[in-house]
């Protein structure tokens, strides 16, 4: 179904205004972060993810969602009914909800790009990850990891969750280590032409 002139006027407007946005927030962003990256200088501490080119996808997405809505949680009728196809998945694994949809790493032509991929998309695995200061003994790790497991598996947590139509994919201490240790072995000139990409 075609948008109506007053929508495509909206989503024209939105786009020109999350670009906008963008260019305005980025050197802001990066401001004591360079020449060497570190997450927590500058007046905006913390990650960002710019969608330069990416626009339109937001517009359109925006355009149909109400002052409550989320689109995973409230628009999975979408998927279900199949009113929006999903291309690929952008991660280091697949949705269990999506076994079909291939991964952006299966369709990398070479190792460098599925080794880039990775360095890209590692992040997403970690989301909101809880970490301690150096030096904790390796015991108080180990129940603090467990405690946190536990909780994700806890029948009035998931309740909670499932009332409010969010989404619990916990990733374990563990498994966020190894993947940071991973990390760490890209070799050099991956994660240069990595973040010349990204710039």
């Amino acid at each position: 179904m075609r948008p109506e002139r007053e929508q495509r006027l909206w989503m024209y407007a939105m786009m020109v205004k999350s670009r906008a946005y963008e260019q305005a927030i980025k050197p802001a962003y990066l401001q004591g972060k360079q020449p060497v990256f570190n997450m927590a200088n500058g007046p905006i501490p913390g990650e960002m993810h710019l969608s330069d080119g990416q626009e339109p996808c937001a517009a359109g997405v925006c355009a149909h969602l109400g002052p409550e809505d989320t689109v995973t949680a409230t628009h999975r009728p979408w998927l279900d009914r199949k009113w929006i196809n999903i291309v690929f998945q952008m991660g280091l694994s697949k949705h269990p909800d999506l076994p079909d949809v291939p991964l952006i790493m299966d369709l990398a032509p070479t190792d460098q790009d599925r080794a880039i991929f990775k360095l890209i998309f590692a992040r997403q695995v970690m989301a909101w990850p809880f970490a301690t200061p150096p030096g904790v003994p390796s015991d108080r790790v180990a129940a603090l990891r467990k405690a946190f497991m536990d909780t994700m598996k806890d029948g009035d947590f998931l309740a909670d969750a499932h009332k409010g139509n969010f989404e619990i994919r916990a990733v374990s201490g563990e498994e966020i280590q190894k993947l940071i240790a991973d990390i760490y072995e890209t070799p050099p000139a991956v994660a240069e032409k990595t973040i010349r990409l990204l710039q």
